[in-house]
Protein backbone atom coordinates (compact mmCIF):
# COMPACT_ATOMS: atom_id res chain seq x y z
CA UNK A 1 0.00 0.00 0.00
CA UNK A 2 1.50 3.29 -1.10
CA UNK A 3 0.83 6.50 0.83
CA UNK A 4 0.75 9.88 -0.76
CA UNK A 5 2.54 12.04 1.83
CA UNK A 6 1.80 15.30 0.02
CA UNK A 7 -1.95 14.82 0.23
CA UNK A 8 -1.63 13.77 3.90
CA UNK A 9 0.20 17.04 4.66
CA UNK A 10 -2.41 19.04 2.78
CA UNK A 11 -5.22 17.27 4.66
CA UNK A 12 -3.50 17.88 7.99
CA UNK A 13 -2.96 21.56 7.18
CA UNK A 14 -6.61 21.99 6.15
CA UNK A 15 -7.79 20.22 9.30
CA UNK A 16 -5.63 22.48 11.51
CA UNK A 17 -6.90 25.56 9.67
CA UNK A 18 -10.49 24.44 10.33
CA UNK A 19 -9.78 23.92 14.04
CA UNK A 20 -8.19 27.36 14.31
CA UNK A 21 -11.11 28.94 12.46
CA UNK A 22 -13.51 27.35 14.96
CA UNK A 23 -11.40 28.56 17.92
CA UNK A 24 -11.31 32.07 16.46
CA UNK A 25 -15.08 32.08 15.96
CA UNK A 26 -15.60 30.87 19.54
CA UNK A 27 -13.26 33.55 20.95
CA UNK A 28 -14.93 36.26 18.88
CA UNK A 29 -18.37 35.17 20.08
CA UNK A 30 -17.23 35.34 23.69
CA UNK A 31 -15.75 38.84 23.37
CA UNK A 32 -18.73 40.16 21.37
CA UNK A 33 -20.93 39.68 24.42
CA UNK A 34 -18.57 41.72 26.61
CA UNK A 35 -18.76 44.90 24.56
CA UNK A 36 -22.51 44.88 23.86
CA UNK A 37 -23.32 47.78 26.23
CA UNK A 38 -21.22 50.88 26.66
CA UNK A 39 -21.91 51.22 30.39
CA UNK A 40 -20.65 47.76 31.38
CA UNK A 41 -17.01 48.09 32.38
CA UNK A 42 -14.37 46.21 34.33
CA UNK A 43 -13.02 47.81 37.49
CA UNK A 44 -9.33 46.89 37.40
CA UNK A 45 -8.39 48.40 40.76
CA UNK A 46 -8.55 51.48 42.96
CA UNK A 47 -12.05 51.90 44.40
CA UNK A 48 -12.64 51.15 48.07
CA UNK A 49 -15.24 48.47 48.71
CA UNK A 50 -14.96 47.00 45.20
CA UNK A 51 -12.91 43.91 44.39
CA UNK A 52 -10.28 44.07 41.65
CA UNK A 53 -11.27 42.83 38.17
CA UNK A 54 -15.00 43.18 38.83
CA UNK A 55 -17.52 43.75 36.04
CA UNK A 56 -20.26 46.29 36.69
CA UNK A 57 -21.97 49.45 35.51
CA UNK A 58 -20.20 52.80 35.46
CA UNK A 59 -22.41 55.88 35.46
CA UNK A 60 -21.75 59.60 35.54
CA UNK A 61 -24.22 61.66 37.56
CA UNK A 62 -24.32 65.24 38.77
CA UNK A 63 -22.64 64.20 42.03
CA UNK A 64 -19.87 62.12 40.48
CA UNK A 65 -18.80 58.76 39.11
CA UNK A 66 -20.53 55.64 40.41
CA UNK A 67 -19.52 52.02 39.88
CA UNK A 68 -22.04 49.35 40.86
CA UNK A 69 -21.69 45.58 40.73
CA UNK A 70 -23.02 42.59 42.62
CA UNK A 71 -19.75 42.49 44.63
CA UNK A 72 -19.90 46.11 45.81
CA UNK A 73 -20.22 49.76 44.90
CA UNK A 74 -17.84 52.69 44.75
CA UNK A 75 -18.30 56.44 44.34
CA UNK A 76 -16.00 59.28 43.37
CA UNK A 77 -17.37 62.80 43.76
CA UNK A 78 -16.84 65.37 41.03
CA UNK A 79 -15.15 67.78 43.46
CA UNK A 80 -12.54 65.18 44.47
CA UNK A 81 -11.41 64.34 40.91
CA UNK A 82 -7.97 65.79 40.22
CA UNK A 83 -7.27 64.33 36.78
CA UNK A 84 -8.64 61.93 34.17
CA UNK A 85 -6.53 59.86 31.80
CA UNK A 86 -7.65 57.78 28.82
CA UNK A 87 -5.53 55.22 26.99
CA UNK A 88 -6.06 52.63 24.28
CA UNK A 89 -4.81 49.08 24.65
CA UNK A 90 -5.38 45.62 23.26
CA UNK A 91 -5.19 42.07 24.54
CA UNK A 92 -5.05 38.70 22.91
CA UNK A 93 -8.15 36.51 23.15
CA UNK A 94 -8.65 32.80 22.69
CA UNK A 95 -6.53 31.48 25.55
CA UNK A 96 -4.66 28.19 25.41
CA UNK A 97 -6.64 26.68 22.48
CA UNK A 98 -5.73 29.67 20.32
CA UNK A 99 -2.06 29.46 21.29
CA UNK A 100 -1.94 25.72 20.56
CA UNK A 101 -3.63 26.22 17.20
CA UNK A 102 -1.18 28.96 16.22
CA UNK A 103 1.76 26.78 17.20
CA UNK A 104 0.46 23.88 15.11
CA UNK A 105 0.25 25.77 11.83
CA UNK A 106 3.31 25.05 9.70
CA UNK A 107 5.53 27.62 8.02
CA UNK A 108 4.87 30.34 10.64
CA UNK A 109 1.21 30.54 9.62
CA UNK A 110 0.21 31.20 13.22
CA UNK A 111 1.38 34.77 12.88
CA UNK A 112 -1.54 35.45 10.56
CA UNK A 113 -3.99 34.24 13.22
CA UNK A 114 -2.38 36.64 15.73
CA UNK A 115 -3.47 39.54 13.56
CA UNK A 116 -7.13 38.69 14.18
CA UNK A 117 -7.05 37.45 17.77
CA UNK A 118 -6.75 40.80 19.55
CA UNK A 119 -9.49 42.82 21.26
CA UNK A 120 -9.05 46.56 21.61
CA UNK A 121 -10.35 48.53 24.59
CA UNK A 122 -9.89 51.85 26.41
CA UNK A 123 -8.52 52.37 29.88
CA UNK A 124 -10.03 55.13 32.01
CA UNK A 125 -7.95 56.27 34.99
CA UNK A 126 -9.51 58.68 37.50
CA UNK A 127 -7.16 60.34 39.98
CA UNK A 128 -9.02 61.58 43.06
CA UNK A 129 -8.58 62.55 46.72
CA UNK A 130 -10.39 61.01 49.67
CA UNK A 131 -11.95 62.83 52.65
CA UNK A 132 -8.56 62.95 54.42
CA UNK A 133 -6.74 64.43 51.42
CA UNK A 134 -5.07 61.16 50.39
CA UNK A 135 -4.45 60.67 46.67
CA UNK A 136 -6.05 57.62 45.00
CA UNK A 137 -6.61 56.32 41.52
CA UNK A 138 -9.27 54.08 39.99
CA UNK A 139 -8.65 52.17 36.76
CA UNK A 140 -11.47 50.95 34.50
CA UNK A 141 -11.43 48.91 31.27
CA UNK A 142 -14.06 50.26 28.88
CA UNK A 143 -15.19 49.35 25.37
CA UNK A 144 -13.16 50.95 22.57
CA UNK A 145 -13.99 54.66 22.10
CA UNK A 146 -16.01 55.02 25.32
CA UNK A 147 -13.14 56.32 27.48
CA UNK A 148 -13.12 59.72 25.81
CA UNK A 149 -16.92 59.96 26.15
CA UNK A 150 -16.70 59.39 29.91
CA UNK A 151 -13.89 61.95 30.17
CA UNK A 152 -15.89 64.57 28.25
CA UNK A 153 -18.96 63.98 30.37
CA UNK A 154 -17.02 64.23 33.64
CA UNK A 155 -15.31 67.46 32.52
CA UNK A 156 -18.68 68.87 31.46
CA UNK A 157 -20.01 68.19 34.99
CA UNK A 158 -17.07 70.10 36.52
CA UNK A 159 -14.33 67.51 37.08
CA UNK A 160 -10.74 68.73 36.80
CA UNK A 161 -8.66 67.25 34.01
CA UNK A 162 -5.36 68.26 32.50
CA UNK A 163 -5.65 69.65 29.00
CA UNK A 164 -5.09 67.14 26.24
CA UNK A 165 -3.42 68.23 23.04
CA UNK A 166 -5.45 67.41 19.99
CA UNK A 167 -3.81 64.53 18.25
CA UNK A 168 -3.06 65.51 14.70
CA UNK A 169 -2.48 63.05 11.96
CA UNK A 170 0.95 61.48 12.35
CA UNK A 171 3.53 63.34 10.37
CA UNK A 172 4.65 61.06 7.61
CA UNK A 173 7.34 62.18 5.34
CA UNK A 174 7.28 60.85 1.86
CA UNK A 175 10.59 59.44 0.83
CA UNK A 176 11.29 59.67 -2.84
CA UNK A 177 13.90 57.64 -4.57
CA UNK A 178 15.32 60.01 -7.10
CA UNK A 179 18.25 59.08 -9.19
CA UNK A 180 20.47 61.95 -10.15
Amino acid sequence: MKHNFVSDKVRLTLMLAAVIALCTAFATAQTAGESSTSTTVTHIMGLEGVHNNTNGKLTVSASGLQFASSAGTGDVSIASIRDIFVGSEDRQVGGVPMMMGKAAIPYSGGRVISLFSHKKYDSLVVEYTDANGGLHGAIFRIARGQGWEYRKELVAKGAKASPVAEIDKPATQEVKNESK
